[in-house]
């Protein structure tokens, strides 16, 4: 019997299913014929089935180089090559394109295998080819839907990962991802209903009702988020730190001063027991987790410290430092760390103050962030001329990067807004840690050195409220840029017409995240409208409808008839909503946690009052630090009845406003990007790694 013809018995015995029968024919006719192209191919096919690719290597390498002009056997060898690691699996996908310059399935070969080499862009030139030559090509719109959100593209990744599902509907993890990148886009609702649609064909999937839950606490159903996690919690390998997730949760909106207390008494009962009876931490999954302490705490008007000392307990001592490398070279190195999706709110922030560090030389700053991280943070800040480490998604490989690249300071943006920055720090990646106002709470982390702040924003018995040491700058930590404020209305009458209301309706704008709005806040609310008879409160609505919801929901229970006087206006791009501001009679402040650099640059910039009461602690005191510093302090007041004052003067006295508007904008004329915040941060930076 011929070669082709065991061969062909071979082939048939594949098509019957009988793999080992094919297998030893295919084996038969390479005795045969050694050199025999289709039997090498089918026997490598075989061992590929069966999970022995480093065995199949050889036969699909011998067929390609028999068959060099046929496609299919440069492809099959080029993926075989991808899902060994080896680099020359590049060069078999390009052959097999120039064979078949219209095979959509070589294009997205060759797309994995840039990828896999870390070469994103020409990646998704390869998809993207791909995908234009088979538009319902669904698992390369699903790979380029992934490469996307890891670069940043979200908006595009989740229309890709759409069109994947439009294709192949079954395709469970493209809707699980694009619940993910629904989520980054705040689109709640619709992340929820991805994750519905997920559990319908894994339903016994404990990280899914996890991502479940958690964008339904993100529109503000805290009950239906709690029972999720009851869920999961039965399904989960690790139960008892699913439990501590789901009995740490906290509303976002609280119904009264007396449920905050109610919540926090409960919390620091639930913490007590989990530090004497630890829930095993898995520190490859701590990225993910859900672990860090609720961002809701900063909203309670009550002093933070213990409740994060108790989360520390927990976690410190199961996350070993790491051992530090000797400082490398002689100018001290910064690392400053910015995780995924707050480069927008650190670059007006921070940024300028560290691009102007890093123009001085006297250090050398590097920005520690994400892929997606890097691509914003450089769109955002061309001129920045610093160095840029990109992290991996895991925290302890991350902090193993960091550790490596010698840093002799980390400077965190935040700590406490994502379980990258709040666990980061656990592993202490540099000899010195500092922590900074982007969240303004003391961290609890016995390895934090540092909480970086200001003279001017700080109470007298601030240090009690940090469990870090206090280093106080003598200017507030901003080289803030001017907003493009447009030009302010020229009379009341102008005013108010951007909000709908006649010349006679004074208009009370609170811009602040209805988060920061404490049941106390209801208390200011009602004494204000009782006092101006005409007046309207104007609030900006949250993203998630439902956060508004509660939000109008108590004010209706606490102010009564009042209530029909508080408007809500949808969220607006920024070019309006500073139009919106421009056009208040007066800005509102919260009490408790109120406006930070952001809100109170954008009232200097566009000449509009802004009413504050400074709070107990850091976070409700940047408005009365910048007002005290441009010599303004009657828009600073001590009591309820003092800001009722001054925010009903401010909008029935219109040469009193005038006059305010005029003051205002002559201080940001010196106040906006003023360098001496770079100098006096650069000065601490020094000083801490002076060796």
């Amino acid at each position: 019997m011929t070669a082709d013809e065991v061969f062909q018995r071979a082939a048939i015995a594949l098509a019957k299913g009988d793999a080992t029968a094919a297998e030893s024919l295919a084996r038969e006719t390479l005795v045969i014929a050694p050199d025999h192209a289709e039997a090498h191919s089918l026997l490598g096919l075989l061992l590929v089935e069966r999970g022995d690719r480093t065995t199949a290597l050889p036969h699909w390498r011998r067929s390609a180089q028999l068959r060099p002009g046929v496609a299919a056997h440069r492809y099959n060898l080029a993926e075989l090559l991808r899902q060994l690691h080896d680099a020359s699996a590049e060069s078999e996908f390009r052959a097999a394109i120039t064979l078949a310059p219209a095979w959509s399935e070589a294009h997205f070969g060759l797309g994995n295998a840039l990828k896999d080499q870390g070469r994103n862009a020409e990646s998704l030139v390869a998809y993207g080819r791909s995908i234009e030559l088979n538009p319902r090509f669904g698992r390369a719109l699903y790979n380029r839907a992934n490469l996307l959100r890891e670069q940043g593209r979200v908006a595009e990744a989740e229309r890709d990962y759409g069109a994947a599902l439009a294709v192949e509907p079954t395709l469970t993890d493209a809707l699980v991802n694009r619940g993910a990148a629904l989520g980054e886009l705040h689109r709640w609702a619709e992340a929820e209903e991805c994750y519905r649609q997920a559990l319908v064909q894994r339903p016994d999937d404990a990280d899914l009702h996890t991502s479940l839950a958690s964008a339904v606490l993100a529109q503000g159903r805290t009950a239906d988020a709690m029972q999720l996690m009851a869920t999961s919690e039965r399904l989960a390998a690790n139960p008892d730190l699913a439990r501590l997730q789901r009995e740490t949760l906290l509303p976002p909106i609280a119904e009264s001063h007396a449920a905050i207390i109610a919540d926090r008494e409960r919390l620091s009962s639930v913490l007590y027991h989990a530090a004497r009876n630890p829930r095993q931490l898995d520190l490859a999954q701590l990225h993910h987790s859900g672990l860090e302490p609720s961002m809701t705490l900063a909203y309670h008007a009550e002093d933070a410290r213990p409740l994060l000392e108790s989360y520390a307990a927990i976690y410190a001592p199961q996350i070993e430092p790491l051992e530090f490398l000797p400082s490398a070279g002689t100018v001290p190195r910064i690392g400053v760390v910015v995780t995924h999706g707050h480069e927008g709110v650190y670059d007006r922030c921070l940024g300028r103050l560290v691009e102007r560090i890093a123009a001085g030389k006297r250090v050398q700053v590097t920005l520690l962030c994400s892929v997606a991280g890097a691509n914003v943070l450089r769109h955002l800040r061309p001129t920045f001329s610093g160095e840029y480490l990109v992290l991996p998604a895991r925290v302890d490989e991350a902090a193993a990067r960091i550790r490596d690249a010698r840093f002799d300071l980390l400077h965190y943006w935040e700590v406490g807004t994502d379980a990258t920055n709040y666990f980061l720090p656990y592993f202490r990646p540099a000899p010195v840690q500092c922590a900074t106002w982007g969240w303004p709470l003391t961290t609890g982390n016995p390895r934090m050195d540092w909480y970086v702040s200001s003279t001017l924003l700080e109470p007298s018995d601030a240090e009690s409220y940090y469990t870090e040491r206090l280093a106080l700058l003598p200017s507030l930590p901003t080289c803030y840029e001017r907003p493009p404020a447009p030009p302010a209305p020229a009379n009341p009458a102008a005013r108010r017409k951007a909000f709908g209301v006649d010349v006679t309706t004074p208009v009370y704008l609170c811009v602040q995240n209805l988060r920061k709005v404490h049941p106390d806040f209801d208390g200011v609310l009602a004494a204000l409208l009782n006092r101006d008879r005409r007046g309207r409160v104007v609030l900006l609505a949250d993203e998630q409808p439902g956060i508004t919801g509660l939000l109008m929901t108590r004010l209706r229970k606490s102010l009564g008839a009042n209530a029909g006087r508080i408007g809500v206006v949808a969220r607006l791009d920024r070019a309006n909503y500073l139009r919106l501001v421009a056009s208040a009679d007066v800005l509102l402040d919260t009490l408790h946690y109120g406006s930070g650099a952001n809100t109170v640059a954008d009232a200097v910039a566009c000449g509009t009052p802004l009413v504050t009461i400074p709070g107990r602690f850091h976070r409700g005191r940047w408005a009365s630090a910048v007002f005290r510093q441009a010599g303004m302090n009657e828009l600073v007041a001590d009591c309820v009845e003092g800001y009722v004052d001054v925010a009903t003067r401010c909008a029935a006295d219109e040469p009193f406003r005038q006059e305010i508007a005029q003051r205002l904008g002559t201080f940001g004329g010196r106040w906006f990007d003023d360098p001496q915040p770079a100098s006096d941060m650069e000065a601490f930076w020094l000083k801490c790694v002076v060796r």
